[in-house]
Formats: structure tokens, sequence, C-alpha cells
């Protein structure tokens, strides 16, 4: 006796992965003014995009991270990924140096 199975309609379970992203944002003093309030404006709808990616996508699961650099470094997420739906960014506020060396080696680190 043969019996056949259609597996076209079996659902199986399967883990979403994880994917990070991270965003390396140079918050020196050369980044005052249109060019922060530009960057700060991208990431912001960027969020909205990757809440949305989330949402719609069962495979996949984008977490984030933001490493600002000027003289030192800044984990603004708290060096962990987050979801985008739950965060929202801060006003990025610029002064100092590009430390991008630092932003490197705290970015390898991670």
């Amino acid at each position: 006796m043969t019996i056949s199975k259609n597996f076209l309609n079996d659902q199986v379970e399967i883990a979403r992965r994880f994917c990070p992203l991270i965003f390396l944002i140079d918050t020196s003093g050369s980044m005052r003014g249109a060019p922060i309030g530009a960057v700060h404006s991208a990431i912001q709808n960027i969020l909205l995009d990757l809440a949305s990616m989330n949402a719609s996508n069962s495979d996949a699961e984008i977490g984030v991270a933001i490493l600002t650099f000027s003289t030192g470094v800044k984990w603004i997420t708290g060096n962990q990924f987050v979801n985008p739906e739950s965060f929202a960014i801060d006003v990025l506020r610029t002064a100092g140096v590009t430390s991008m060396g630092k932003a490197f080696k705290e970015l390898n680190k991670a």
C-alpha cells in the first residue's frame, strides 16, 4: 500500500534569523547644522522602513545598533541591538573632532 502526502499544505515553523545592522554616525563639529539634520531625518525614515520589514518578514528579524563618534565614541543604543519599531533616535548633538579610528576600533569590538 502506498501512502501519498501533499507536502505543499504542510507548514513548518522556522526560527527567525537575526540580521544585525549597525549605523556608524559622525557627530563631530564638521557635521553641525544641515548635515547632521539630514542624517537624523534619514535614520528616522530608515527605522520606519526597517520596522515595516520586520513586521512583514517572518524569516528574519532586523536589530539596530547606533554608534556615534566625534572626539570619542558612544553607543546610542546602549551597546545592544534594538527593535527598530521600539526605538526613537534623539537629536544628534555635534561637537569635537572626527575620531574615526576610535569608531572603527569600537565597531570591531562589536
